[in-house]
């Protein structure tokens, strides 16, 4: 595998990875009624993504 799509397999993997934290990490209202959850998570998750979608068609593009 070119060192090239590695890179877009890891950003893919840590934006799953993102996805999975987010179920495991679960939500909890405190005593005052807010909602405690992290949800920074998921759009991190989604960005990254897309990010390595970006990097997999440039890098099958350019590839020669």
């Amino acid at each position: 595998m070119d060192s090239k799509f590695k890179i877009a397999t890891f950003t893919l993997s840590m934006g799953i990875i993102c996805f999975i934290v987010f179920e495991f990490a679960g939500s909890s209202l405190d005593k005052d009624g807010i909602l405690s959850e992290p949800f920074f998570l998921i759009p991190i998750g989604w960005v990254l993504i897309l990010v390595s979608m970006i990097l997999y068609i440039f890098f099958a593009i350019t590839k020669k």
